[in-house]
């Protein structure tokens, strides 16, 4: 069962965002990967969900591009290794490395 099937008439985000599991402001990947955009510098900051990190457990290693690396949407972009697994993480957005 679905959650959206126990709840009656139910919008899954705004029922996340009151729980504030998802914050408002950022956009969400299905991979957990997020972006989120600072309007008056026109940074894009991009993360991993708690839940992605909370999974992984203890993070051993962290594979970074270096600054002025540019990414494509979509493309592998991060390798992190934690007690438990490696994964790769995957550019929400295309650009340049700033930091």
């Amino acid at each position: 069962m679905y959650l959206c099937d126990m709840i009656l008439n139910c919008n899954l985000l705004e029922y996340f965002q009151e729980l504030r599991m998802i914050d408002k402001k950022l956009r969400y990947l299905e991979s957990h990967e997020w972006a989120m955009l600072d309007a008056e510098s026109g940074v894009i900051t991009v993360g991993l969900s708690d839940y992605a990190i909370e999974q992984l457990g203890d993070i051993v290693y962290l594979e970074l591009p270096s600054v002025g690396d540019k990414v494509e949407k979509g493309s592998e972009f991060c390798t992190i290794e934690s007690v438990k697994a490696a994964s790769d993480l995957y550019a929400p957005v295309g650009g340049e490395i700033t930091a």
